[in-house]
């Protein structure tokens, strides 16, 4: 594997005064910016946007460039831009973004054609990209099935012509970052917000390329994300997360999902990576309906913490894997807590730690709580529970 372009990032001189003052950043191959509004991830993006024009500075002969997508980056796309020079090198426009989206798009057959047949493939589109005389136009054809009112044969397809300009910004967002990531003189590219107007099925496409491109072309890519969406856990020390914990004033650099034992919990943290990654208290509890009534019981009695992301319960599909969970989330700074059965262990013949059992001998730390007390005090709530539709009324 080659050198990874951008290895590190030394953040000072951030405001407030003092915060991640002297802190370094190593990066992998795909770097995550997790946080929460104010927590400094864009002032680092913006130093790192200067480390990756540096980057391209240093590729004179422009056969390597870094770029970076500010969250502005689809305002001011439409279907023509004018030239106003004769070599594409030197046209220039009002907005910066769009003059090089169009000039890479453009200028490279093979990101062209990638393009067009990623987006075929999502879109079920005909997608031509062209340029005409002085203008750069793409072209969407859209076929369309018109079933015959009379009978259930299919007529023949028509063909209706698209200007982009008249296309949605989710559209133009997926060109976007599409052109770059498949670009072959782009190497490395950094995303604020890479979810903006993304449909989450766009989001899981656009991250399928990221990693396409990541493994097999060894792109380098930082992406700053609000969305648990638009997270994608892989098993690989090259694949890091960043958690900006302003609180602390520390940012914690996580690459462990290819050790053992923590990519096996990669499919039981997937489906709730909003309370992996967006809260700052977690509360294990056995399982998904332990899971699903203290959530609900939470709200009725009036904790609103969970909806503010203050805390969150996670369910551990068994008592047995309470201890990797507890380390896991420990790891990333976040306090722990855990409601089971006082006599948890030996029900689940768990093979805790000496560690672990004291953890969970400690009142201070741990909440033992019967779930079988539990469910006696809000019998109607368990009779009736229903993980899609328990209202408040019923408890």
């Amino acid at each position: 594997m080659s050198q990874i372009p951008i290895s590190n990032l030394t953040l000072n001189s951030l405001q407030p005064q003092g915060l991640y003052e002297g802190t370094i950043l190593n990066f992998g191959w795909v770097n995550y910016f997790i946080g929460k509004n104010g927590s400094g991830k864009s002032q680092c993006m913006q130093r790192l946007h200067a480390k990756i024009q540096e980057y391209s500075t240093q590729n004179t002969n422009q056969d390597y460039l870094g770029k970076f997508l500010p969250t502005n980056r689809t305002h001011s796309i439409s279907g023509n831009r004018t030239m106003l020079a004769d070599k594409m090198e030197q046209w220039e426009t009002s907005n910066p973004t769009a003059d090089a989206f169009f000039q890479f798009l453009n200028e490279s057959e093979f990101t062209k054609a990638m393009v067009q047949s990623r987006l075929n493939q999502f879109f079920e589109k005909s997608i031509r990209i062209s340029p005409r005389g002085s203008n750069i136009v793409m072209d969407i054809f859209e076929k369309w099935k018109i079933a015959e009112k009379t009978g259930n044969q299919d007529v023949d397809e028509e063909t209706k012509e698209l200007n982009l300009s008249n296309e949605s910004d989710g559209m133009k967002e997926m060109l976007i970052l599409l052109t770059y990531i498949y670009h072959p003189r782009v190497k490395v590219l950094g995303v604020d917000e890479a979810e903006l107007h993304l449909h989450p099925q766009m989001i899981n496409f656009v991250l399928d390329a990221v990693e396409e491109a990541a493994q097999s072309e060894q792109k380098q890519f930082f992406i700053v994300t609000h969305s648990p969406i638009a997270i994608r856990l892989i098993p690989q020390a090259t694949w890091k997360y960043f958690f900006f914990d302003k609180k602390n004033n520390n940012i914690i650099d996580f690459d462990k999902f290819s050790q053992p034992d923590y990519s096996d919990l990669i499919p039981q943290l997937n489906p709730f990576k909003k309370e992996v990654f967006y809260c700052d208290r977690v509360i294990l509890v056995e399982g998904e309906q332990d899971y699903q009534i203290f959530q609900n019981i939470s709200k009725k009695i009036g904790y609103s913490e969970t909806d503010a992301g203050r805390y969150a319960f996670f369910p551990c599909w068994g008592g047995y894997e309470f201890e990797r969970l507890y380390n896991f989330f420990k790891s990333l700074n976040k306090e722990v807590f855990i409601v089971a059965d006082s006599n948890i262990e030996s029900l689940t013949k768990a093979n805790y730690s000496d560690e672990f059992k004291s953890i969970l001998a400690d009142q201070n730390i741990t909440t033992k709580v019967s779930v079988e007390d539990l469910v006696v005090l809000c019998k109607k709530c368990h009779e009736r529970f229903r993980a899609d539709s328990l209202e408040g009324d019923k408890c």
